[in-house]
């Protein structure tokens, strides 16, 4: 029998993901909801009656209708489950309310996190208040509370009345940026409230989820054990998401740092740390397996302490997803086939996406299940290419062989996600596997003999030169020459691509079949000749742009694949914000001659731009910038420009630039106050001049001709 007709599940669960991406990226049918219901009633009575009372079920030859009423049942599922799983669409939700003041009474359904300025959470709201009377409504804010005293002390659960400005989020600001908007659209969230101090009390507490609420006050006291030892910065935010889940300490380069050697999965506890957790819950209770009934009592204490696990690290997402993977995998495992192996893997798939449709665009669920897809279907195979003969160089093949088998399973996500690649993950995992293996079971020991002191400072101590080890390793590998590959830009197309590449190219080994070869090599053209409309097209732009950076100018002049960037030095010099708002564009340009410059007389592109600030001139753009006053007396003549930029908050009426500048187009960019923009919008309407404000529709971006 064919191996992928061994696994029904996990082809079912294909078209029941079909249609919950066709839900989300088609959502005017959500109109016709009741048509689809009728037919997916339709479509299982007709299953019904094809498997009990017809022979198109056994007779080989119309299998197929069969098989596609199934498909087509799944799909109908999965596009009405996620219709009925978007709270929006459902009457009284808060997102059909206009941008305006309002007064709520909702629960905490997340732990606060502390932020420089706010505390950041998200909000349940279940009531309005009209004026007369609480009004019912449902929806979830995300929301950033001023801090005091009072806000740092909000928990998982507290009832809250506040009175607060809700706005819709907006899209991203710049062109290849994060769009955070339609990630909190996935956690259905659509609006956000600033909360400031006495607009809020607090009226209850533990409302959440029992088990999630208590899960979080362990956490909070575990949290606490970590901090009690003389652990760095950087030691106690590995340790707390190694052990715990908790990564809101981790500094923005530390995780750089980690991505760029490949060990980035390490900083949040995902399958990696609840296997590890299995294989030695396993070895301890293998013993119970001697016993009658021992192989299921076994199991059922795995499971039983694999989710006390999952609820001492917070029920995190992601350890919520490894949880209930690994669990259908253990009990699969009872069966030793590898086939059931895949179908617990689906099994797990289709209670999480049945209790939530949209983690499917979660980008940790989807490396999660691919990469445990990876590690079941290529480790089988690419372990027995070699036999070590020591137990040592044994256990370095078979880590060797997990990171090859996630890596390539993963690679193509990680370059559509990321635009990276780290060269050297099988170095960093032959010391990183080991050693989050020894933190954790350590880690675990310590806090489960904290209250024994003088045992957990010896431990501690061992604990901190492991972390420094692990850290120092890490930040070793990140340094080294052409540790990693960035600025790739791929199609979600192309990454398809690239994974039939690598299924092809592994059926050729696997099988022999010189049609698989073929195959492989006619993607390999098909990829390469997707290629050449870009090369093409990134040969000829030539553009001018502004981006939407808060308090920070930013111009950008694109010829081919060569750019001018002008910009302060503290955005230039800060890796994390560049990479937030800039580097993805550039790599999306195919921009490889780049050159940074501050506001000073920039140099590069010298034979299509002119550049003697305030003014450059670019191909035939002339643009002119306007940081500060200008000079109070009258110049000699009037200089022509076709774009005119005010930014930080220049002293300046519009008036004065009238007599100063002849313009075509005004442009306020975002290193302006808020309030400044708004005076100069007023005298522009009733100056009749055409403007765009960056800060308030996005980046500014301009095809020369």
């Amino acid at each position: 029998m064919p191996f992928f007709a061994q696994i029904p599940l996990l082809r079912l669960l294909l078209p029941f993901i079909g249609g919950i991406i066709i839900f989300v990226f088609a959502p005017r049918f959500s109109n016709h909801t009741f048509l689809i219901t009728l037919l997916l009633c339709f479509s299982l009575a007709l299953n019904f009656f094809l498997t009990f009372f017809s022979p198109v079920y056994t007779a080989y030859r119309y299998r197929w209708i069969y098989g596609a009423c199934l498909n087509v049942t799944f799909f109908l599922a999965g596009y009405l489950l996620t219709y009925h799983s978007t709270e929006k669409y459902k009457p009284g939700h808060v997102s059909e309310l206009p941008d305006g003041e309002y007064i709520f009474a909702g629960d905490l359904t997340s732990m606060p996190v502390m932020k420089t300025r706010s505390v950041k959470t998200e909000i349940r709201v279940f009531s309005m208040f009209t004026g007369n009377s609480w009004q019912s409504v449902h929806g979830k804010l995300i929301a950033y509370l001023r801090i005091d005293t009072l806000s740092t002390r909000l928990q998982y659960g507290d009832r809250l009345i506040f009175s607060s400005h809700i706005t819709e989020i907006p899209p991203p600001g710049n062109p290849s940026e994060f769009n955070y908007k339609r990630y909190l659209s996935f956690h259905n969230i659509f609006q956000r409230t600033f909360i400031e101090k006495g607009s809020w009390k607090k009226t209850d507490e533990k409302r959440g989820n029992f088990f999630v609420y208590h899960a979080s006050l362990v956490r909070h006291d575990l949290l606490g054990i970590l901090q009690t030892l003389d652990l760095t910065k950087n030691e106690y935010a590995v340790a707390s998401a190694l052990l715990l889940g908790y990564e809101e300490d981790i500094e923005p380069s530390l995780t750089r740092a980690y991505a760029a050697s490949g060990a980035l999965h390490v900083l949040s506890v995902s399958g990696l740390h609840v296997g590890i957790i299995y294989v030695a819950l396993e070895w301890l209770l293998g013993f119970i397996s001697k016993f009658r009934y021992g192989k299921i009592s076994k199991t059922i204490l795995i499971i039983l302490m694999l989710w006390c696990y999952a609820g001492i690290t917070g029920f995190s997402p992601s350890v919520l997803r490894a949880t209930t993977m690994l669990s259908f995998v253990v009990v699969g495992r009872n069966f030793r086939k590898q086939s059931d192996v895949f179908n617990s893997i689906a099994v797990s798939a289709f209670l999480l996406l049945f209790l939530d449709p949209y983690l499917i665009f979660q980008v940790g669920f989807q490396l999660s299940y691919i990469a445990v897809l990876g590690i079941v279907l290529f480790y089988p195979y690419f372990y027995p290419l070699w036999e070590p003969r020591s137990r040592f160089w044994d256990k370095v093949w078979g880590i060797t062989v997990i990171s090859v088998s996630a890596q390539l399973a993963t690679f193509p996500l990680g370059l559509l996600y990321f635009h990276q690649f780290p060269n050297y993950f099988i170095f960093s995992n032959l010391l990183v596997i080991p050693l989050s293996t020894a933190i954790i079971f350590l880690g675990i020991a310590i806090l489960a003999i904290s209250p024994i002191h003088s045992i957990a400072a010896f431990l501690s101590l061992i604990l901190q030169y492991l972390l420094k080890f692990l850290n120092g390793s890490v930040l070793l590998i990140e340094n080294l020459p052409l540790s990693l590959t960035e600025g790739i830009s791929i199609s979600i197309f192309e990454s398809w691509l690239i994974y039939f590449i690598v299924i092809m190219l592994f059926c050729f080994f696997l099988y022999r079949q010189y049609r698989f070869l073929l195959l492989t090599i006619g993607s390999v053209l098909a990829f390469s000749t997707l290629q050449i409309p870009q090369v093409i097209a990134d040969s000829r732009q030539k553009q001018f742009i502004i981006y939407n950076i808060p308090g920070t100018p930013a111009y950008n002049f694109v010829s081919g694949t060569k750019n001018l960037f002008i910009a302060d030095t503290s955005l230039t010099r800060d890796k994390s914000r560049m990479l937030f708002y800039i580097l993805h564009d550039w790599w999306d340009r195919n921009l490889q001659n780049t050159v940074i410059s501050g506001f000073t007389a920039p140099a590069g592109m010298n034979d299509v731009l002119v550049a003697r600030l305030p003014f450059i001139r670019f191909h035939a753009l002339t643009v002119a910038f306007i940081h500060a006053a200008p000079e109070k007396r009258l110049p000699d003549h009037k200089p022509a420009v076709d774009i005119l930029i005010l930014g930080k908050n220049a002293n300046i009426s519009l008036k004065r630039l009238r007599e100063l500048y002849t313009f075509k187009k005004l442009i306020f960019d975002s290193s302006n106050s808020t309030w400044k923009i708004k005076r100069w919008q007023k005298e522009a309407g009733e100056m009749n001049i055409e403007y765009y404000s960056v800060p308030e529709k996005g980046a500014y971006v301009l095809d020369i001709g």
